[in-house]
C-alpha cells in the first residue's frame, strides 16, 4: 500500500509501515512556520498527485490546520483519508466538523467516539503504539525496587490534574521519585525519550496517572514502561488490565499475587503494542471505510 502520512512528531508509524513492506512519504506540518501552513493543501495535494497514494494518514491535533476541501479532493483522487487524534482529549467541536470530509476519524478513548456516533459520523478506535527501537529492556542496566512516575504537573488543567497533584504529593512522602516538569522541590525535570528508558530499566514500579478516566483510554506511558520492564501501577479510576494484564491497581505494597518478571512484561508490550502490531487493525480500517 501506498502511504502519505500527513504527521506530526517521530517517524514511528513509518518505520512500522516500511517494515511491514508499505511504501510511505510524509510530510510533517509542525515543520512548516504557522505563517506558511496556507501553502500545506498545496503541498499535500502536490504529493498525492504525483505518489497516487491509497491512504492519506493524518494525525491533525489543532484546529485550522486542515479545511474540509483538501480532504474532499484527496478523497474525489480516490484516496482514502483517515485523521487520527492521538491524545486529543480535550473539547473536540472541530473534530465534528470535520466528521463528514474524513472516511473516518480514529480516537484513543470510547467517550469520543461515542459523541461522534451520536451525530452519524464515521469514527473508530486505534491506541498508540511505542518504537521498539526507542523503548526496550535493556540488560545492561540494574533494575531497583524504586517507585517512579513520569509525568508533568498541571494542577487544575485538566479534569484530573488535581487529583494526580495530590496522589503524588502524598505518595513522594513514601519513596516515589519524580520526573516531570511543574512538581515542587523536585530536581528531577522533564525527560528525554533515552532518559525515560533508562529510569524505566532501573525502577521496577512505574504509577499511570492520567488526566482523563474515559473508557479504553490510557497514557503512553504505560506501554513506554512496560516495554522497559517495569510494571505499571494504575492509580486513576479507569480499568486497564483488560488491555495490560500483566499490570495492576493501585500503590505497590499490597498485592498478593506474583509478580511479572520484567522480561514477561517487556515481551507482552513488544508483541501486543509496538507500532507494527497496531498496523494491522489499521489496515482494517482502511478496509471498513474505504
Amino acid at each position: 500500500m501506498r502511504v502519505l502520512h500527513v504527521g506530526l512528531g517521530g517517524p514511528e508509524i513509518d518505520k512500522a509501515l516500511r517494515g511491514l513492506g508499505h511504501d510511505v512519504h510524509r510530510i510533517n506540518w509542525r515543520e512548516i512556520p504557522s505563517a506558511q501552513l496556507i501553502y500545506l493543501t498545496k503541498m499535500v495535494l502536490k504529493e498525492a498527485q504525483s505518489f497516487l497514494p491509497d491512504l492519506v494518514f493524518m494525525q491533525i491535533q489543532t484546529p485550522g490546520i486542515v479545511e474540509a476541501r483538501l480532504v474532499e479532493s484527496l478523497r474525489q483522487m480516490g484516496c482514502v483519508v483517515i485523521n487520527w487524534t492521538g491524545d486529543v482529549r480535550e473539547n473536540i467541536d472541530w473534530y465534528l466538523e470535520l466528521g463528514d470530509a474524513f472516511n473516518v476519524t480514529l480516537f484513543t478513548n470510547q467517550t469520543d467516539i461515542d459523541k461522534f456516533k451520536e451525530k452519524g459520523l464515521p469514527a473508530d478506535y486505534l491506541q498508540i503504539g511505542y518504537d521498539p527501537d526507542v523503548y526496550y529492556l535493556d540488560p545492561r542496566e540494574r533494575r531497583g525496587e524504586g517507585v517512579v512516575f513520569l509525568g508533568n504537573n498541571y494542577r487544575n488543567r485538566f479534569p484530573e490534574s488535581a487529583r494526580r497533584e495530590e496522589v503524588v504529593t502524598q505518595y513522594r512522602e513514601k519513596g516515589l521519585r519524580v520526573f516531570g516538569g511543574n512538581w515542587p522541590k523536585n530536581k528531577n525535570g522533564r525527560t528525554t525519550p533515552k532518559t525515560e528508558r533508562i529510569i524505566y530499566n532501573t525502577n521496577r514500579w512505574a504509577l499511570n496517572l492520567d488526566h482523563f478516566d474515559r473508557p479504553l483510554f490510557y497514557s503512553d506511558r504505560v506501554i513506554r514502561a512496560q516495554a522497559c520492564g517495569a510494571i505499571i501501577c494504575q492509580m486513576g479510576e479507569t480499568d486497564i488490565t483488560a488491555e495490560h494484564p500483566l499490570s495492576f491497581i493501585g500503590y505497590p505494597g499490597h498485592w498478593t499475587e506474583e509478580m511479572p518478571n520484567p522480561k514477561q512484561v517487556a515481551d507482552y508490550t513488544y508483541e501486543y503494542h509496538r507500532w507494527a502490531a497496531r498496523i494491522p487493525r489499521l489496515l482494517e480500517i482502511v478496509e471498513d471505510y474505504a
